[in-house]
């Protein structure tokens, strides 16, 4: 445990000539009470007054657009639906980044032990006049740079989260049952577990298994690896979100090299209709082999989430 007076000084040194040195003794301590990944529970504990709410708003979306059920609109929907569960995980994302530390400051006696050295510092920034500005400014940046980093980590989490999630829908959407025709997560007896395969079928009964089905949120190296998440035998399938409004990246990134490798270990590519076919249109008169490839790619193994959609329905729909 840290010492009252030992941290004060640390915190003076801030406006000192050598007040870079006393940066990570800050940081290391905020961390402590911040980070999860330091046995930290400040942010988690923040994050769970709104988690309620967040997962009932992001469940009432998901039912609305099964009950929907329409596989002409599906490609919109899902364009729709994970820019909405952007903007509910944004909302409580933008209150850790900007908000945290007034939460702290707001704390009755009690839960200001839990976090010492965060009370303390929003007491100094809150409510004391003892440091001066530059100090208050560096304590801030300090502050924020650790609570920035967690939340960055936390977007990712998300992201890998809602692509999962809009993969579950176009399943679902598609007539398939979990637990019937459908299952999460089947571990097989080689490579990493696969997100989804149909029918359902115990794990390491990879010889049953029709469809394998893995998710990728958004484009990039990791494609090369894709086929470890899906089983030998079965219909590979990996659906991207690349090209949606809620994504970072678009199809056109996914680099040549990466489309001949997943090409060549017979993976079909299941992504938004509006990027597919925005692609398709700027390849169409291509002059340069790797162009060509990357077109006659797109336009024979790839589709869209309602072909997709619809495709496993016709598969499965006596089944259900």
């Amino acid at each position: 445990m840290w010492q009252y007076e030992e941290v004060q000084k640390l915190l003076k040194n801030l406006d000192k000539k050598d007040w870079r040195n006393s940066v990570p003794e800050i940081k290391k301590l905020l961390q402590k009470e911040l980070q999860k990944k330091y046995g930290g529970t400040l942010i988690k504990d923040y994050r769970d007054n709104y988690e309620v709410t967040r997962i009932k708003e992001i469940d009432d979306l998901k039912v609305k657009l099964i009950k929907k059920k329409s596989f002409s609109t599906l490609d919109k929907d899902i364009n729709d639906f994970t820019s909405e569960i952007g903007k509910i995980n944004d909302n409580v994302q933008h209150l850790i980044k900007y908000n945290l530390l007034e939460f702290v400051s707001q704390l009755d006696r009690k839960n200001k032990k839990k976090y010492p050295f965060s009370s303390l510092i929003a007491d100094h920034i809150f409510n004391k006049n003892d440091l001066s500005k530059i100090i208050k400014t560096r304590i801030l940046s300090i502050f924020n740079d650790v609570v920035f980093q967690s939340a960055n980590n936390s977007s990712k989490s998300n992201a890998g989260n809602a692509g999962e999630l809009f993969v579950e829908v176009i399943l679902l959407v598609a007539g398939l049952e979990e637990g019937v025709t459908l299952k999460k997560q089947h571990a097989s007896r080689s490579g990493s577990d696969t997100d989804f395969v149909t029918p359902y079928v115990e794990d390491l009964d990879d010889n049953s298994v029709d469809n394998s089905i893995a998710v990728q949120f958004s484009s990039n190296d990791r494609l090369r690896l894709i086929s470890s998440e899906l089983v030998k035998k079965s219909t590979k399938y990996c659906v991207i979100g690349s090209g949606l409004d809620a994504s970072s990246k678009e199809l056109s990134e996914i680099g040549i090299q990466i489309l001949r490798k997943i090409n060549s270990d017979g993976v079909k590519l299941v992504c938004y209709k509006r990027e597919r076919d925005k692609l398709l249109r700027k390849l169409k008169n291509a002059e340069s082999k790797d162009d060509k490839d990357k077109y006659n790619f797109f336009k024979s193994n790839s589709m869209s989430f309602s072909t997709f959609a619809m495709r496993l329905h016709k598969q499965y729909s006596s089944r259900t």
